[in-house]
């Protein structure tokens, strides 16, 4: 029987690999094959999975069998390739973020609108259930009225030992701000509304072809809650990412992605003990549910050119 959604996956490095093993065990969906500027990556994933691989990325997206691309490339990338999936009427699944410019995103998203192509951002932590609980405690008034949200990236090092390749530590497209903060920019528009930033400081190193070592910035959320960027790499500790906000009755905190705790006043600080399902699973379920005209929760070209926006106003030169 053919499956809802039959997939070609554009770039196999280690994000694309994850939701790739994704769609080989969604019940729904099907992998019709992969490609990747690497041969040697591509031959490795093709034997490893058995999928069928394609000689270039136009023959993928032009195979009458898909109806689904996925863009796992670098983000300089982005837009030229997603161009040519909307041109042929493909829905498009994109890596974050969006492109590699506003204008970039901005094209991107009026033509998937104008094709009427489903176009979804692939932002995995809010299908966690952590993500799903803090939201729940939020909208139950938990914490009170929300006074201040932070959000803190501090690595030892980056890139990451896991993530040497040659683009990601780039001033053109590299990064932490580009490659981390996306999630939670994300978060906060999804969970308060629109965002705005009024100062950010980055630091580079004097080497013009490297990405930012640190930064701090300050915003709003709907011109009323104050919102803190806090980022750095090459400190003696090890990685902590958090996203706190806190309100008048509480504080809460998703740490490392889904570690979800929450303190008051009166309380020390408690660990909310969550039974994780899997949350690519859920992202692929809501996918399907779009392809098939009912209610879903994805995230949008339009949000990820809201993201782009604020990356732009952080990455000031």
């Amino acid at each position: 029987m053919q499956k809802d959604i039959r997939v070609g996956v554009i770039g196999v490095g280690g994000v694309g690999e994850i939701l790739l093993r994704e769609f080989l065990h969604h019940p729904r969906t099907d992998v019709i094959g992969i490609y990747d500027t690497t041969p040697s990556r591509l031959n490795e994933i093709s034997e490893k999975y058995n999928v069928p691989m394609f000689e270039h990325y136009i023959d993928l997206i032009e195979d009458e069998r898909i109806n689904f691309v996925y863009i796992a490339v670098p983000p300089k990338y982005h837009h030229s390739i997603a161009v040519e999936v909307i041109k042929r009427n493909k829905h498009v699944i994109c890596e974050k973020p969006l492109a590699n410019s506003l204008d970039e995103a901005e094209e991107l998203f009026s033509l998937a609108k104008e094709r009427n192509i489903i176009h979804v951002m692939n932002f995995p932590t809010i299908y966690r259930q952590c993500f799903s609980t803090l939201r729940e405690y939020l909208s139950n008034g938990y914490i009170g009225d929300v006074q201040r949200v932070e959000i803190q990236c501090y690595f030892p090092e980056w890139p990451r030992p896991w993530q040497q390749n040659s683009w990601i530590s780039s001033r053109e497209q590299g990064g932490f701000i580009r490659e981390v903060f996306p999630h939670y920019i994300q978060m906060v528009q999804m969970l308060f509304g629109e965002m705005d930033i009024q100062y950010s400081s980055v630091t580079f190193p004097e080497d013009t072809e490297k990405c930012e070592t640190s930064f701090i910035a300050n915003g709003q959320i709907n011109g009323q809650i104050p919102v803190l960027f806090n980022g750095i790499a090459g400190i003696g500790q090890k990685e902590e990412i958090a996203f706190t906000i806190m309100g008048d009755k509480g504080v809460m905190a998703l740490e490392n992605w889904s570690s979800l705790s929450i303190k008051t006043s009166t309380s020390s600080p408690e660990t909310i003990q969550l039974s994780e399902s899997n949350h690519l699973k859920i992202f692929i379920d809501e996918i399907v549910k779009k392809l098939n005209n009912e209610d879903a929760s994805i995230v949008s070209f339009r949000e990820g050119a809201e993201v782009q926006r604020i990356l732009e106003n952080l990455l000031v030169r």
